[in-house]
């Protein structure tokens, strides 16, 4: 007991004595994720209208169906972007790239919000709305291993696990400003209180998001550790940083594996709990879609401050153990929380989701940093986007469709997205056994001879 309260108040030590440099550098963190997470969120919120809108008259089920699938198409374009992007970022800096990120989501986001329909120009609308779809995934995927990297490296040792979880606080706060927003959209066109075609009102409205990200990032310095990094030489070719960072990844396969396993079971759960949730409730136990973007706020608003709490917990004790104790209740709470998501009231539904939102906290908290602080600094974006920005976009991509086809050929079985994420889960357990402490992480890649 002592020692929690102990902590606690070091916490809000730690919160309290943030110079303002510092306060702006997890501020832009924060709400860069924010911004771009909300972005893409809303795409995936209102995956229905845009099946309705984007796709030729069909069955609804096949054109979400048809829509998960363009989103996967997005998703696989994201190693790409994210390529491309960690390049730049390892040999001119993070701050330009970040600025880049954050203009190009909103753009396309706005874009796709004034698209004519399916109705109106045939298929050039489906053909318009996957391009920008693609873009937008391209562009995403620099921002959050940049984030992580720029606000890591300027963080103090003992601190990096509570500087690192500030991304996943504003990606989540992304997922809870797109729940909120879409959660008032749904009540209002369910009651006839504005037209159809009004979700489209919060893809253009995006752009003035972008410009506030704009703003705060050009006034940011470049990560110290870059800059420390970079000094004593001239900045490296691009194609020596991919080459060493190829080298770095085949040199450790066991190690490698174990962060794409990390990687694919936070990005799974969190599908499954925030994006695939809704569309169960509202398809197998016909919840209305405002009341399933209602429970998604209420159980954000609880998980989001948990967040920090964790990451500062992680910077005392064992990020692998917390992994571990987080990856076993997914496990347990996996097939009750589905039985409930499909014959359970309201209430039974809300009180199991925010039961998964703690260990949910905790995951989200530590696996990103645990996984960037595995590469040197300067191959760091580089190495992340060749091996956690791949695992991601392809989990991203397949978590739903995979879920959707589960329920889809199992009707008397409508808990059965849960055995996707119970895989994951054991991936993931074998993952964290190949990691046997930080510190092995850490000697392996130290030891590593690089080519840059």
């Amino acid at each position: 007991m002592n020692a929690a309260k102990k902590s606690e108040t070091t916490l809000f030590k730690v919160l309290k004595e943030l110079s303002p440099t510092k306060k702006r550098i997890i501020a832009s963190g924060v709400i860069g994720n924010l911004l771009e997470n909300f972005d893409v969120m809303i795409c995936a919120f209102l995956a229905q209208f845009i099946a309705m809108t984007f796709f030729p008259a069909n069955t609804l089920e096949n054109n979400i169906f048809n829509t998960f699938s363009v989103f996967l198409i997005g998703y696989l374009s994201r190693p790409m972007g994210s390529l491309l992007i960690g390049l730049y970022a390892d040999q001119v800096g993070r701050k330009k790239m970040l600025i880049f990120s954050v203009i190009m989501v909103g753009v396309c986001t706005a874009i796709i919000g004034l698209i004519p329909s399916y109705q109106t120009i045939g298929i050039a609308s489906t053909i318009l709305f996957s391009f920008f779809r693609i873009v937008q995934n391209i562009s995403v995927g620099g921002e959050y291993i940049s984030s992580i990297a720029y606000l890591i490296e300027n963080a103090d040792q003992q601190e990096k696990g509570f500087y690192g979880s500030w991304v996943s606080v504003g990606f989540n706060l992304g997922s809870l400003l797109a729940s909120l927003l879409v959660f008032i959209l749904i009540y209002c066109i369910e009651k006839s209180l504005l037209p159809d075609w009004s979700w489209r009102i919060i893809f253009v409205l995006a752009v003035f998001g972008t410009g506030i990200g704009f703003w705060i990032r050009q006034s940011l310095p470049e990560s110290l550790a870059f800059i420390l990094e970079n000094a004593e030489g001239a900045s490296p070719k691009k194609t020596e940083i991919l080459g060493s960072a190829i080298q770095l990844i085949g040199s450790h396969p066991s190690l490698f594996f174990a962060i794409a396993a990390i990687a694919w079971l936070g990005v799974g759960e969190t599908v499954a709990l925030f994006v695939y949730s809704p569309i169960h409730m509202t398809t197998i136990n016909h919840f209305s879609q405002y009341q399933a973007m209602g429970m998604n706020a209420l159980c954000l608003l609880f998980l989001i401050p948990l967040i920090p709490v964790f990451g500062f917990l992680s910077d005392y004790y064992s990020k692998t153990r917390l992994l571990a104790l987080s990856t076993l209740a997914f496990g347990i709470l996996a097939i009750p929380y589905f039985i409930f998501l499909s014959t359970g009231s309201y209430l039974q539904i809300l009180m199991f989701k925010l039961l998964f939102c703690v260990p949910s906290a905790c995951y989200y908290s530590i696996a990103p940093v645990l996984i960037t602080e595995s590469f040197p600094v300067r191959l760091r974006c580089t190495s992340l986007a060749l091996v956690y920005q791949i695992t991601a976009s392809i989990a991203a991509g397949i978590s739903p469709i995979a879920m959707l086809y589960l329920v889809n050929h199992s009707p008397k079985i409508p808990y059965s997205p849960a055995y996707y994420l119970i895989g994951l889960c054991l991936l993931c357990f074998i993952g964290l056994r190949l990691i046997s402490s930080e510190k092995a992480i850490k000697t392996k890649i130290s030891n590593t001879t690089l080519a840059v």
